[in-house]
């Protein structure tokens, strides 16, 4: 049984041993990113990526995988809720924002009153989870909150039982926005900040740091202050997976941030009416502002991400930066917003003329 760290700067993975990273990097035992790893009855490693949780809490995940990976009997004999409970664990441990958690736990629950809390998880077949797809849309459910339940699912799958095979991995997602990034242009953006800014000054303030940063929803509405580093003009938060990102900021919305009265409270923006930070941005108000606006009321507001990664490949042509700045594991992610604006390839198109400089 081994547990690793991640380098926070340069990614790679020493064991607790190890004081400096080959990159000059210290390790730091609170708020490390950890893995752990575990071999089988079989021999097989199984590595997990914890996140940034404690040493102790990776302690008792480690000992927790030895036993669930050597003892197949075990593994075999786990019921729906078993997994439910061990994953949701887990996400709190990793600082998961409060919102992400209650909604995995309702999917999670959900799937488990279709099928029986108690059923043993290598009962549960590709068929019974399409039964379960099958009564949401029936319920009316959009394809995209379906795809929802079903990226929670596999997640659970794979923290507790990723030794055996997925039944959800057999079942393709709807992927109903696949290949359409919905992003808004200059003008529309513009509308929407000024119909913010004459309903509410908070909401106004969220929207200015969502299209500055591309940051997602929580990210922004959750900012604390000790997030934003006002000399460097930087933010550093959290994002999925524990994964660390800084995100520099234009002087201007610095200086907004450093104008926000002090709450009383950690954060940035909260809901007056009970003393805490808003749970999402609130629905009636995104509704009003998007109408106010003339922008379609199915605009999401992980539109507006979408809409910074635009901005960002437009001003600079460069889809490596749209990966660093919106914090993008997957170079596949950010390619997609290569052909957001074809004009910006028709002016490549131009200056690679071979014609131009020849007299006509």
């Amino acid at each position: 049984m081994s547990i690793f760290f991640e380098c926070v700067n340069c990614s790679k993975k020493h064991s607790l041993k190890t004081a400096i990273c080959g990159c000059g990097q210290k390790f730091i035992p609170q708020g490390a990113i950890y893995w752990i790893e575990v071999r089988d009855n079989a021999g097989r490693k199984i590595k997990r990526k914890l996140g940034t949780v404690g040493l102790s809490v990776a302690r008792r995940a480690e000992a927790e995988l030895k036993v669930m990976a050597t003892t197949e009997a075990n593994v075999n004999n786990l019921h729906w809720s078993d997994l439910v409970a061990r994953f949701c664990s887990k996400l709190e441990a990793e600082g998961r924002t409060h919102r992400y958690c209650l909604d995995s736990y309702r999917y999670l629950t959900e799937m488990g009153d279709f099928w029986g809390k108690n059923r043993k998880i290598d009962t549960i077949t590709p068929i019974l989870f399409q039964e379960f797809r099958v009564s949401l849309l029936n319920r009316n459910f959009s394809k995209n909150t379906c795809d929802r339940y079903h990226a929670a699912a596999k997640a659970c799958w794979k923290y507790t039982v990723e030794d055996k095979p997925c039944p959800f991995s057999k079942t393709p997602l709807f992927r109903p926005d696949e290949g359409n990034i919905v992003f808004l242009n200059t003008e529309k953006t513009d509308l929407m900040l000024r119909a913010a800014k004459n309903i509410n000054e908070t909401f106004f303030q969220m929207l200015v740091v969502a299209l500055a940063t591309g940051l997602r929803k929580m990210n922004v509405v959750h900012l604390k202050r000790e997030d934003v580093d006002f000399k460097e003009g930087a933010i550093f938060v959290i994002q999925k997976r524990g994964r660390k990102h800084v995100v520099r900021l234009a002087s201007s919305v610095i200086e907004m941030l450093e104008n926000i009265p002090d709450n009383g409270t950690p954060y940035f923006w909260i809901n007056h009416a009970t003393g805490q930070p808003f749970q999402d941005f609130p629905r009636k108000k995104w509704a009003k502002i998007k109408r106010i606006a003339g922008i379609d009321k199915n605009f999401r507001f992980h539109g507006i991400r979408h809409t910074s990664a635009a901005k960002i490949y437009q001003v600079t042509g460069d889809i490596k930066a749209v990966q660093e700045i919106l914090g993008h594991t997957s170079f596949s992610t950010s390619s997609k917003y290569i052909h957001v604006f074809t004009d910006h390839f028709k002016a490549i198109a131009e200056k690679m003329d071979p014609l131009c400089n020849i007299a006509k």
